[in-house]
C-alpha cells in the first residue's frame, strides 16, 4: 500500500510542475488579454518598451507572460517539495 502511494505521489510530482507553469502563464496572460480587448494596451506597451530600450512593444508583454509562467513554476515546485516532505520522503533532485 505504501509503495502504491509512493508511485502515485511521484506521478503527481512529475506533472504538477508543468501544470503550475501553464496555470501561471494563464493567470497572467488571460487578464492581460482581457484588458487589451477592453482598453487596448498598445500605447502602454509602447511606453514600457521605450523605457526598457526596446523598439518592439510586444517585448514587455512577452516578458510579463514569462514572469507569470516562472511564478507559477516556482510555486508548483515549492508546493511539490513541501508535499514530498510532508509525506515523509526526502526531497530529491530530478
Amino acid at each position: 500500500m505504501r509503495r502504491l502511494a509512493a508511485v502515485l505521489l511521484a506521478i503527481l510530482l512529475s506533472i504538477s510542475i508543468p501544470i503550475g507553469a501553464v496555470l501561471g502563464l494563464a493567470a497572467w496572460g488571460v487578464p492581460l488579454a482581457s484588458a487589451h480587448v477592453q482598453y487596448g494596451l498598445r500605447p502602454t506597451a509602447e511606453s514600457l518598451a521605450a523605457i526598457m530600450g526596446f523598439t518592439e512593444p510586444t517585448i514587455p508583454v512577452a516578458l510579463t507572460c514569462v514572469v507569470g509562467m516562472l511564478l507559477g513554476l516556482s510555486g508548483a515546485w515549492l508546493g511539490s517539495a513541501v508535499r514530498s516532505l510532508a509525506a515523509g520522503q526526502p526531497a530529491t533532485s530530478r
